[in-house]
């Protein structure tokens, strides 16, 4: 009896690496739970129960960034106030 290896056998490759399809697959189907979430949040904005319950966490914590934002924000501000230094 002879043994063949894996990659002649047929269907080999295709257990191994997943296929095209299942990627494309699995990129629209998290474009579409992304804008589900988008749409989620905005319609149960004043009930976080209800985004707790489809699965929506909201975050009790501000990041870093969303903290750095106001000085951020107000030193562009005053950047764009000052007029242009005249030579």
């Amino acid at each position: 009896m002879v043994c063949q290896s894996r990659a002649a056998q047929p269907g080999a490759a295709e257990a191994i690496d997943p296929p095209r399809d299942q990627d494309a697959a699995l990129s629209a189907l998290d474009h579409w739970l992304a804008q589900y979430e988008k749409i989620a949040k905005v319609a149960l904005s004043g009930k976080p129960e209800l985004l707790e319950k489809i699965g929506v966490l909201k975050r009790s914590v501000k990041t870093a960034a969303h903290r750095a934002a106001s000085n951020k924000a107000a030193a562009t501000r005053a950047m764009r106030k000052v007029p242009p230094q005249q030579t």
